[in-house]
């Protein structure tokens, strides 16, 4: 029995990266907001109500979409950096996550457009389940910019340039002032 309920995982992950795939193509050809179900189901050969015990709405493939982009993203961003020599410092760091990104960008532009696009009508994204995905590659940022960040240091220069923001924005946004 341990047997068949292996194969019946190991299928079940099958189908679920092809309605992945097919979600993905669908992305690209008719957007996020067109994206249906029923179209899936019918471009992988499945009756539509096969598709559902796969995945439960074309919000829940949304959200999965949403958060394999992400991770998409941050595992192309953790390659560049870690092609980089030990320790690279700020500058290149930097400048390999900012052209990781940009590479990514380029070659999933229909997936970009879903994570940092125009919201999708009448989709919320839960939370619970695309910010651990989604703050990957910022915290990526703040891991390589942390560090050369001095809390003591604000200029005029500094000041002009923002403007008179809120004295308390560590506190209002709950980052260490470094960071900021």
């Amino acid at each position: 029995m341990v047997a068949a309920e292996g194969i019946r995982a190991r299928n079940r992950s099958a189908i679920e990266a092809e309605i992945l795939r097919v979600g993905r193509e669908h992305l690209g050809r008719y957007g996020a907001a067109a994206l249906s179900l029923r179209a899936v189901a019918r471009d992988l050969g499945m009756a539509s109500s096969a598709v559902y015990r796969y995945v439960d709405s074309r919000d829940e493939l949304l959200t999965r979409l949403i958060v394999a982009a992400y991770d998409s993203l941050a595992d192309t961003v953790d390659d560049a950096l870690a092609r980089l020599p030990d320790p690279a410092g700020p500058d290149p760091s930097f400048r390999a996550i900012v052209l990781a990104t940009h590479r990514w960008a380029i070659t999933h532009p229909h997936e970009y457009a879903l994570i940092y696009g125009s919201p999708v009508p009448d989709y919320d994204a839960p939370p619970e389940r695309t910010t651990p995905a989604g703050t990957r590659v910022t915290n990526r940022l703040i891991q390589v910019l942390a560090p050369y960040a001095d809390p003591e240091r604000e200029t005029a220069r500094d000041r002009q340039a923002l403007g008179d923001g809120p004295d308390d924005l560590p506190g209002q946004t709950g980052l260490d002032a470094g960071v900021l």
